[in-house]
This record gives C-alpha cells, structure tokens and sequence, in this order.
C-alpha cells in the first residue's frame, strides 16, 4: 500500500485502481477482526451489568416490576383487531 501524504514531495498520480480497491479492502478486514474483539468484551460487560441488576431486583423481591414494564410495554402496540406499530 503507498503512502499519499510526504510534504516534501508534490501529490502523485494516482494509478492502479484495482491495487488501491484490494488494499482497502484489506484494511476494512482488519479493523473488523480488531472491532469483534471489542464487541466481545462490550457484550461481556453489558451482560454483567444485566445479572447484576436482576440479581438485585431478585434479592429485593421487586422482579415483579420488570414484568409490569414489559406487559406494559407490548400493550402500546396492541390493539382490540390486532398488532400495530
């Protein structure tokens, strides 16, 4: 891959399209294996802070307000001939 970015030198021609495309590409297949990892360990956290969170709904006896708002919810979509969004 060439660099396009040297102050001492005028911009060159730009050539080798099919080079560039292929080399971009390359670099897109890197920054979504770095991003997976990422995505992991964001999914890991986030699941954490769920169980965390039930957990202490569980213990304080209040996982009955977690349906409220859940049955609650699927109600503002419901209507008497069926589902609307």
């Amino acid at each position: 891959m060439r660099v396009y970015g040297d102050e001492n030198e005028t911009a060159p021609e730009i050539d080798g399209y099919g080079r560039l495309f292929v080399g971009g590409w390359k670099m897109n297949i890197v920054t979504i294996l770095y991003l997976i990892l990422a995505i992991i360990i964001a999914v890991a956290f986030g699941a954490i802070g769920v169980l965390s969170a039930l957990a202490g709904l569980f213990t304080e006896g209040k996982i009955t307000h977690i349906t409220d708002l859940v049955s609650g919810a699927s109600e503002l979509f419901r209507s008497s001939d069926g589902w609307h969004y």
